[in-house]
């Protein structure tokens, strides 16, 4: 049972995300969408994930107009972001209102993160019932998909249903790929039901996701989208990109850094958060009030308006999508 409840099923994740964002978040987010023109629209995404001191998994995107240049977006970034969390103490002033700021939004999506367990041999046989049987419904939904990856989406999710067998494959690391990439959609999805016009650039770091596949991450983000635009009478955008962090002919290793750190500020301190019990976990200085996990769901996420923090509650009956409000700790 902890396998079939933890190891989420996308396609219900998409339908719970979608629904809960569209009741809640859409009217403030169409706002921003709508109050500037874009040349591009950038999805920067972090993911705090199988951290056995943390509270819960967090997948974190921000959504990024671009207007000029990429290289001015950048500098922009530079001027505040100077440093990455996990090397600094306290959060800037200018980083807090840069976080903050109406020129751009945060979707954050928290789970579970005991689903890094359901591959142990103990849950293994019920996990992956759990993901053929996700394999199966994805691949009857992206069957009836208009999207330019539809057809190699499949072709690679029938493969995958064949290799799910073998002992060396990771069930957990799969899963992560999978809800990276549908919430991915979700957040694109809202983009282009808002009026967005122009092109999406999705810009995942480096690390578990594009590590385990950056082009299946790609290919079932575009699929999805695909899929929800047609279900919902949008348009479908003339092109969706994801772009590779490790670099390429023309880009250096790292070369957007600048920008998966913005929410990578938000990622960390989420997963310290102990919803339940309102608090965060012990920091390892001993005044809490100085500790910048603390600093930034205090002086950022609790005021923000320019945020959407949406829990995933999982059990054996269903699945929910929970947007989450917060006030100062």
């Amino acid at each position: 049972m902890v396998a079939s409840s933890l190891l989420y099923n996308f396609v219900d994740v998409s339908g719970a995300v979608t629904q809960a964002l569209r009741t809640g978040i859409e009217p403030r987010f169409g706002e921003f969408v709508r109050i500037a023109p874009a040349r591009k629209w950038i999805i920067a995404a972090d993911f705090a994930l199988s951290d056995p001191t943390r509270y819960q998994d967090v997948f974190a995107f921000t959504v990024f107009r671009l207007q000029d240049s990429f290289d001015e977006l950048l500098e922009n970034v530079r001027r505040v972001a100077t440093r990455d969390l996990k090397t600094i103490r306290r959060v800037s002033e200018p980083m807090l209102a840069y976080l903050r700021s109406d020129d751009r939004f945060h979707f954050c999506f928290l789970t579970d993160k005991r689903r890094s367990s359901v591959g142990s041999a103990a849950n293994r046989k019920a996990a992956l019932d759990v993901l053929k049987s996700g394999i199966d419904a994805t691949i009857d939904r992206l069957a009836n998909a208009s999207s330019p990856a539809g057809l190699h989406t499949l072709e690679r999710l029938k493969e995958l249903r064949a290799e799910a067998g073998a002992k060396s494959f990771r069930v957990d690391r799969l899963n992560n790929v999978q809800l990276a990439s549908v919430f991915a959609a979700v957040v694109t999805f809202l983009l282009l039901s808002s009026g967005a016009k122009a092109d999406v650039i999705w810009m995942p770091d480096r690390g578990e996701v594009a590590d385990y596949s950056l082009d299946l991450a790609g290919a079932l983000w575009q699929a999805h989208v695909g899929w929800l635009c047609q279900e919902n009478g949008v348009r479908f955008p003339d092109m969706l990109s994801v772009a590779d962090a490790t670099g390429g002919p023309s880009k250096k290793s790292g070369w957007f850094d600048e920008l998966v750190r913005i929410p990578d500020y938000l990622a960390g301190p989420l997963s310290k958060l102990d919803i339940k019990n309102k608090r965060i976990a012990q920091p390892a200085d001993a005044n809490a009030s100085s500790d910048k996990h603390f600093q930034i769901i205090e002086e950022v996420i609790a005021p923000a308006r320019n945020m959407s923090i949406i829990l995933i509650d999982a059990n054996i009956f269903n699945l929910r999508a929970i947007e989450l409000t917060f006030s100062p700790l």
